[in-house]
Parts: C-alpha cells; sequence; structure tokens
C-alpha cells in the first residue's frame, strides 16, 4: 500500500452520510424507503434517489453544494409546492412543524420569492431532470460553501456503485439548533435571483446562461507593402525610408497594357439581338410610331446592337527584381529599396507580386511586407556589378508559367548604360523589361525595354533631406538622435524640460495630493487635485494616476462628489464667483461652467440626482450639472435651522433635509429630534448613489441611571440599524459632520473641550461633501494610493553629480544621505539605489562638481518645477513637484532625460521616445522596455559632466 504520509483518506461511506443526513423527524424533509426517497414530514415526495444521482453528478466536477439547500429547490420544482401564507415568518415549511423553525430569518424574504419564481416556471423549464438539473447547476454556480472535489467525486462513486439501504440517517444536532437551516437559505439567496424564465430556457437549449453578445471580429489586416510603409511611418529606423517610398509612391506607376479593359465594354458591334438596353436600339426602330415601338419592345420584335465582348487581359503577374550588387552600396541601396516598396504598393490593386533579390545566379525571394523581411534584404550584399545572370534565371523561370507577366528590375543607372548588361538582356529574351534606375544624386527613372529600343517614361527625384534622413536611420545609433515629440507651441517654455510642456504626460505617476482632495469613486477609481490644480486620475491601484487637466479656476474647493455613472462634481468658489468641475472618469474629459458670478458666504454642498444644491442660512439654490445653470431656488422656511450641507432642523428640533423634485426645491421630514426606538438623532448626512439622507443616532446601554454607558448607530429613515458605532464619545453634544469620502465621522471642537477628533466608519457606501478637513482619516482605497511603495519619492533634494565610477548621483539635504542610478546585474533594470549608509562630505557648488539645487524664481510654468540646479556651460537638472528628476543637456541635439526618484526599480522616459520601468508607471498592456539604452543615455551625460574628486573611498 502506498504511504499516504500519516494522513487518512476520508471513507466515501462517511462522507455521504455526513453529507446526506436528514435534521430529523423535526425538520422540513427526511428519507423514507430505507434512504431510496426524500420526503417532507407529511410524507409528500421531493425526488428519488434515482433522479438525485445524475444532479448530483452533474455538479460534483465543482464541488457539491449544501443538501439542504438542494432539497429546499428540488421541492420548489414540483406541482404538489405548497407555500403556506398564514402570516408567519420563518423557514419554508412543507410540512406543519413550524414550531421548530418559527424563527425570523434576513434571508428568507428574498428565498421566498426565488422559490416562488421557480414554482411559477412553465412545466418543461422544472420537470424534467435535464430542466432541474441546469436549475441546480444555474443557482449554485457561485456557492460558496461547497465540497472539495475529491469529496464530492467520492459521495457520488459511494451512491452509484456501493450505496447501502438505511444507512442516511438523521442529524442529532438539528433538533437544538437552526444554524445549518440558516445557512442553507443563504446559499439560496445568492442563486435564486439568477432565476429567469428566458435565462433557464437560454441554458437548456444552448448550454449557457445568457445570450452572447454581438461579437465583432477584427481579422488581422492582410499583410502587403502598402500596409508596411503606413505601419512603419514613425518608425526611428526606417521612418526615413518609408518617407522615400510614399515620395515614389505617384511617380513609379507602370503604363496600362492596351489590352486590359476599359471601366465599360465599348468596342465594336458583334451582332443584332431582339433583346438589350433601350439606348442600344437601332436607329431605324425610332422611325416607328409610339405605339407600335411599344409593341414590338413589349414582343421582343425590336433590334438592338450587341456590343463586342472586350479582350481578355493578358497579366495579372508581376516579377520584382531588385539588385544588389556592388554599385548599389551606400544611399543608391535605399533609393533601390524605396522604389521596389513603392512599385509594390502600387500594384497591389490589380497585380500579384513576386519579389525576388539578385543573387549570383540564383534568386533569393524578398518579403516587402513585413519589417524583419525589409531589414534582411537590406542586410544582404552582392559583388555582382550587375544583376545579368539572376535575369537569365528568372526569364527562365517565368517562360515555364502559363502567363508570365511583367517583369520589373530595380537597379543604378550606371548598370543600365553597361554594354554587358545590354547582352544580358538580349540573352534573357524577354520581350518587355521595365527597369527603374536610380542615380547617387537621388535621379529615379522609369524605362521600358524591348529587343529593339529603350523607352524612357518617367522620372522622379528625391530630396537630399529625405534620404539623409532614411540615411541616418539606419546608420546613426538612436540614443544619439533627438526625436521631439508633438508639442504645442504657445506651451513650450525654453527655461524648462520639455516632458512638462507635453499636452499628455508620457507617464503614469502615484497621484500627488492632500488627503482631503482626493475622492474614490466606486467602481471607477480615484480622483485627485494635486498642486496647481492638475487633476489626476487613478483608475486602479495596479498602476499610477494619468493627468488630465488643470483647474482653470484657482479657488477653494468646497467638495467632490462621486456619481455611480463615472462623473465626479467639484465646486470651487473663487473670489466670489461659484464654479463647478464635472471630470468624466470613463473618457477622461473635464468640463467647466459657472454657476453663479456672487455666491455670498461658503454654502452648504450636497448632490441630489443630477442637481448641485448650494444652501446656507438664507437659501436653497439648485444647479443643473448638465450646463443649464440655476433650476430652482427657495427661501429656508420659517423656523428652520440650517444645520449644514442640505439638512435643516424646526424649532422641534425635527430634521428635514431638501431635495429636487419635478425642477423645484422641496423639504422632507426625516424624523423628530427622538427616532420611534428612543434614539436621539445627533445629525444626517448624504449615502453615495442613492437618494436621501442616513442619521447617526445616540443611545443608552444601560438602564440604570447612575451608569452613563451611551453607544452610536447609523440608520435609514425607517429606523433600520444599517451599523454599530462603539468608539464615537457622547458624553456631550458637538457638530457632527462626516468627512469628504463619507465613511468618517467628525466630532468638531466642544466649547469645554478644544479638541477635534475623527472616528471612522467604514463598510457603509456613504458620501457627503459640505466640509473639508486636513485631518480626517481617508478611506481604504485613497490610503492605500498615497501610502503605495511607488509613491514615496525622494523630494528633499540638495545636489547632484557624477560619482567616481561615473553614475549620476543626488544627495538629500537630510541626513546627506547618497544615492546613484545603476543598471541592475540581474535583471538589467534601471534602478535607483543608496551608496552608503553613512554620512557623506557636504558638497558644494564652487567646487564645480556638482550642481546644488536652488529653488526656481520668477517665469512661466514655474510651479511646475520647485528647484533647478545648473553645471554652467554643461546642463540642468530639474526638480518638479510630482517628485521626478529631469536631466536637460546644453547640447541642443542631445534628448532630455526624466527620472523617478523611487528606491528601486526607476522609471524613467527621454525625448527620443524611449521608456522603461515597472508596470506601474504605464497602462495596462505590453510596456517598453528600454532600460539598457537609456543607461548608455545617463552614461553619456555624465560623460560631460565634472566627476567629484576625493571622499569617495567608503565606495
Amino acid at each position: 500500500m502506498a504511504d499516504t504520509g500519516g494522513i487518512a483518506k476520508p471513507d466515501a461511506k462517511q462522507l455521504a452520510v455526513r453529507y446526506l443526513r436528514s435534521p430529523g423527524a423535526k425538520g422540513f424533509w427526511q428519507w423514507q424507503d430505507e434512504g431510496q426517497v426524500v420526503t417532507d414530514t407529511s410524507g409528500i415526495t421531493v425526488i428519488f434517489m434515482e433522479e438525485l444521482i445524475p444532479i448530483l453528478s452533474w455538479l460534483a466536477p465543482r464541488g457539491l453544494p449544501r443538501f439542504g439547500s438542494l432539497v429546499l429547490l428540488l421541492a420548489a420544482c414540483r406541482d404538489n409546492w405548497d407555500m403556506p401564507d398564514d402570516g408567519r415568518t420563518g423557514v419554508f415549511l412543507l410540512s406543519g412543524a413550524d414550531h421548530v423553525f418559527g424563527k425570523t430569518f434576513s434571508d428568507w424574504p428574498l428565498v421566498r420569492a426565488g422559490l416562488e419564481n421557480v414554482n411559477q416556471l412553465p412545466p418543461q423549464l422544472r420537470n424534467t431532470l435535464k430542466a432541474r438539473t441546469c436549475l441546480c447547476d444555474l443557482v449554485f454556480e457561485y456557492s460558496r460553501d461547497r465540497l472539495t472535489l475529491d469529496e464530492s467525486l467520492a459521495i457520488v462513486t459511494y451512491l452509484k456503485l456501493e450505496r447501502e439501504e438505511g444507512v442516511f440517517d438523521f442529524d442529532p444536532d438539528w433538533s437544538s439548533s437552526t444554524f445549518y437551516l440558516r445557512d442553507d437559505l443563504r446559499e439560496l439567496a445568492r442563486g435564486l435571483p439568477r432565476i429567469l424564465p428566458e435565462t433557464v430556457e437560454i441554458l437548456l437549449t444552448a448550454g449557457i446562461s445568457e445570450p452572447p453578445g454581438d461579437v465583432t471580429i477584427e481579422l488581422p489586416p492582410t499583410p502587403s507593402a502598402r500596409s508596411l510603409i503606413a505601419q512603419l511611418h514613425d518608425d526611428e529606423q526606417l521612418g526615413g525610408l518609408m518617407a522615400v517610398a510614399r515620395d515614389l509612391l505617384a511617380t513609379v506607376h507602370l503604363p496600362r497594357q492596351l489590352a486590359d479593359p476599359d471601366s465599360l465594354p465599348l468596342g465594336g458591334v458583334s451582332d443584332i439581338t431582339n433583346r438589350g438596353p433601350l439606348d442600344r436600339l437601332l436607329i431605324s426602330e425610332l422611325a416607328h410610331d409610339d405605339e407600335v415601338l411599344a409593341t414590338r419592345i413589349a414582343l421582343n420584335e425590336a433590334l438592338y446592337l450587341r456590343r463586342e465582348a472586350p479582350p481578355r487581359q493578358s497579366t495579372d503577374q508581376r516579377t520584382l527584381l531588385l539588385d544588389a550588387g556592388i554599385r548599389l552600396w551606400g544611399k543608391p541601396r535605399l533609393l533601390v529599396c524605396a522604389a521596389g516598396l513603392a512599385v509594390a504598393a502600387a500594384s497591389e490593386k490589380n497585380f500579384q507580386i513576386v519579389a525576388w533579390r539578385a543573387s549570383g545566379k540564383t534568386l533569393q525571394a524578398v518579403d516587402l511586407t513585413t519589417r524583419e523581411g525589409l531589414l534582411e534584404h537590406l542586410a544582404a550584399l552582392e559583388p555582382d556589378p550587375y544583376p545579368g545572370d539572376a535575369l537569365i534565371q528568372a526569364a527562365a523561370m517565368l517562360a515555364k508559367a502559363d502567363d508570365p507577366g511583367e517583369v520589373i528590375l530595380v537597379t543604378h543607372q550606371d548598370v543600365l548604360n553597361d554594354p554587358d548588361f545590354r547582352l544580358a538582356v538580349q540573352a534573357a529574351g524577354l520581350p518587355v523589361l521595365f527597369v527603374l534606375a536610380v542615380a547617387q544624386d537621388g535621379t529615379v527613372e522609369l524605362h521600358r525595354l524591348t529587343p529593339h529600343r529603350t523607352q524612357h517614361l518617367s522620372t522622379a527625384s528625391v530630396s537630399d533631406s529625405r534620404a539623409k534622413a532614411a540615411v541616418l536611420g539606419l546608420t546613426e545609433s538612436t540614443s544619439a538622435r533627438m526625436v521631439i515629440p508633438p508639442l504645442d507651441p504657445e506651451a513650450i517654455h525654453p527655461d524648462l524640460p520639455l516632458i512638462l510642456s507635453l499636452g499628455q504626460f508620457p507617464l503614469l505617476l502615484p497621484p500627488r495630493a492632500k488627503p482631503h482632495r482626493m475622492v474614490y469613486a466606486p467602481g471607477h477609481g480615484i480622483l485627485a487635485v494635486g498642486p496647481g490644480g492638475r487633476l489626476q486620475f487613478q483608475a486602479d491601484l495596479e498602476h499610477g494616476a494619468a493627468h488630465l487637466d488643470d483647474l482653470v479656476f484657482q479657488g477653494n474647493i468646497l467638495a467632490m462628489f462621486p456619481t455611480p455613472e463615472g462623473m465626479v462634481h467639484i465646486p470651487i468658489k473663487s473670489g466670489k464667483a461659484l464654479h463647478l468641475v464635472t471630470c468624466d472618469l470613463k473618457s477622461e474629459q473635464c468640463y467647466r461652467q459657472e454657476l453663479t458670478p456672487d455666491s455670498g458666504k461658503l454654502p452648504g454642498m450636497a448632490m441630489s440626482g443630477r442637481y448641485l444644491l448650494t444652501t446656507n442660512k438664507i437659501q436653497v439654490q439648485a444647479f443643473a450639472t448638465d450646463g443649464t445653470g440655476l433650476v430652482a431656488s427657495a427661501i429656508r422656511p420659517a423656523g428652520f435651522v440650517w444645520r449644514h450641507s442640505r439638512f435643516f432642523t424646526d424649532q422641534e428640533g425635527c430634521w428635514y433635509w431638501a431635495y429636487v423634485s419635478a425642477d423645484q426645491i422641496k423639504f422632507k421630514l426625516f424624523s423628530g429630534p427622538i427616532m420611534p426606538s428612543g434614539k436621539k438623532i445627533m445629525t444626517l448626512f448624504d449615502q453615495h448613489s442613492a437618494e436621501g439622507p442616513l442619521a447617526l443616532v445616540a443611545g443608552s446601554k444601560s438602564k440604570s441611571p447612575l451608569i452613563k454607558q451611551v453607544f452610536a448607530e447609523v440608520v435609514d429613515a425607517n429606523g433600520a440599524v444599517l451599523r454599530r458605532v462603539s468608539d464615537i464619545p457622547l458624553e456631550y453634544e458637538g457638530d457632527f459632520n462626516f468627512s469628504p469620502n463619507g465613511r468618517h465621522c467628525w466630532l468638531a471642537a466642544d466649547s469645554r473641550k478644544k479638541q477635534t477628533s475623527s472616528y471612522p466608519i467604514f463598510g457603509l457606501d456613504d458620501y457627503h461633501g459640505s466640509r473639508l478637513y486636513d485631518s480626517v482619516n481617508m478611506e481604504p482605497e485613497v490610503g492605500q494610493a498615497l501610502n503605495h511603495d511607488r509613491g514615496m519619492h525622494l523630494t528633499k533634494l540638495m545636489s547632484t553629480g557624477v560619482t567616481a565610477d561615473g553614475t549620476l548621483y543626488v544627495c538629500t539635504r537630510k541626513g546627506g544621505r547618497y544615492f546613484h542610478f545603476c543598471l541592475g546585474q540581474k535583471t538589467g533594470h534601471l534602478m535607483f539605489l543608496p551608496l552608503h549608509e553613512t554620512p557623506a562630505p557636504r558638497i558644494g557648488p564652487q567646487a564645480m562638481v556638482a550642481a546644488l539645487f536652488l529653488p526656481m524664481d520668477g517665469g512661466q510654468r514655474t510651479s511646475q518645477v520647485r528647484k533647478c540646479g545648473r553645471w554652467p556651460g554643461l546642463g540642468r537638472a530639474y526638480i518638479d513637484r510630482r517628485g521626478m528628476l529631469h536631466l536637460v543637456s546644453d547640447k541642443p541635439d542631445f534628448p532630455q532625460i526624466s527620472l523617478t526618484l523611487v528606491t528601486g526599480q526607476c522609471a524613467a522616459w527621454t525625448t527620443n521616445g524611449k521608456s522603461c520601468g515597472p508596470d506601474y508607471y504605464f497602462r495596462p498592456g505590453p510596456r517598453p522596455h528600454d532600460d539598457r539604452k537609456i543607461f548608455d543615455l545617463l552614461t553619456e551625460f555624465c560623460s560631460r559632466l565634472p566627476k567629484f574628486r576625493g571622499g569617495w573611498d567608503v565606495l
């Protein structure tokens, strides 16, 4: 017997008995006939064992659900189902033993409605064995309380092969507890809402629980030379070559042969027929009068001309032969490749293109539809002065084809003038040969060669700048080439890094904002308002925040209201005017509007549907968030005292809340100062994604007047308790409010106790934004975003320079710690790591070895940059308010480098389009890995700077 490590394998019989045992005589079902049938306590059949085994076999691969839940569902499928409705609350009763299960279950209303829905299904959707199996599969698909796969398979195997009679007994613990039944009801409460007639019908017929949506299959485009030119338009290495090919595309069209058909068959007359279009009637037919002509046309007696059929197109094949000989080394080689691409792209609509490269006496296939094929052809070099032997080989190959088509040779102008090449053309015996000849000066000529003469067809010219760009793309190192991304000319500042002038910041960064200027929109992400009014949106915690826009209205942010649709409304008080900024998190767009030019004192803010309510001690105003403006206004009712947000109390202490209905502001009673349950209302607050407030109430734990034990609860308008809040001290009455994220209660300073405190109320999805405080605790999502390990940027830096090893370092102001950028030996990632843990000597600007960071002063958009350091005549280093280091060389064509200052793997971006870093800094999908290229740029930048002299003995 195999060694099991001392762990006994569970016995299948014990598993089956434990799983299938009934609750006993006091339960709602039991086994009868020696375990062959499940019945209720009155003897009504629920299901037979032979019906149950196939259902369990189907459910076993995903784990068997609770058997009590399964019995309840199968009982609802029977026609003899009975749901008593005598006013009792409790569990489903198939028998009269309601005295056992007569307690209240919170999940029961949902379960009762679901079971009634199952019983009301058409018989064909619940009576057959297949229908019951589908119902069980649908209800328990997301069940949380399942057996393991091994246990489930063991039970099913035992029931099929080894089942014994009379082994299923009742559970002795059931008679004293309803614990098992409560779990059965909860399992059904999760799955029964999924039962819909159309869903069950689709599952029975198609095997899926919901109809498939519209499927749009996007087939990849067929590779072609034209698509390759478009695809490599912005390629660093081949972009210049593609630009030359586009210039030649309009000038390399070969003349159409005379046998090619015209768009209409306008040949001669071949016959006369009695059928045809009216425009081909014989002229003599028009001599008849109208009635006779109409009769002849109706009886098919009129005569028509029949046009001659057009001649068949003689060819649909073109063979492209590219020369790679010694005359084409250098610039003409790129021109030959560009001309060949242009010919292939211009011919693809009507011809089949086959490209070959002349290689001695053989032909090598050339793929002009992929980048790899193009680079492979550019890398091939041949010593032959002209492709004579290859031309003869191509002629022999085409002679065997039914349709040899046309042959286009792309070569050098000197080859065309070579007498030996002319003899090779005559020896090949091609009836027609088109030659594209390129010259050193960029001229491209198209010729038509026949055995008797040479005909010049067209001439094109490639500019020197185009040709030079193509050559530089393939010969010069990309790290030394400056490629400026698209910029807004009006946003460029000569004293700032170019990355700060981009319309869209290339990296995702941690949201940098104060907690009260961040809000979490459930299901959408986090919106933060950073320094300078920068709007940052973080879709998930696995990636950083994208820069959406900059606030035009600089002022006091009064609140931040998220909506379930992914909109965030931000009212801003700028001077005396009240503005509203709306951010659409789905489209990442921002909209601005002015609500009122004079809003008076700071009002209370609240959302009522799609309206923004502004409330003060005098009136309530409603503004539409869609730009309509002021919709309604109402004066505070007499005797009402404004508390906060949109909540009021009257002289009797009753609480009211304002809302918008039918473009009118109305006031609704929430409750008196004392709830019906005897609890005192401390304050009201709004709840996110739901109209109508919640209340914070206080009550007493002790009935003794000598012992004062109070507690706080969150209740709705009906008095239902949503949460117990035990940590809030209620020994005195203070000013209760809620934090902007809506999940923390704010207890303002009491006249006797000059202090403020905040208390968490986690779990509710509520939101209130009447007041903003810096010190309130934030909700977990915002806390995780702020405390992410990628958000710990070093910003308090003193200087930067070059180490003795030639790496760039930065020195912190506090403690004098040194960090430098290096390349990981194992991972190859660009890293930002500490040099040592001991304090290093201070580096002064007089040593000309380091750039000392000094605050920025004056200038346009300098609010984006905190400090700047300079190497006179060599370069500059900037620290921006995002926590990044920017290096700008005084050499104009050298790329600028932007680096994150987070210990560990570093993220970087350069103005020649290179970037690297962890996934956190990029949107979901493939990310670039240019660590080595950026480190080479960084090394080249450091090589221009003076190195630190002395003081590095400890390194």
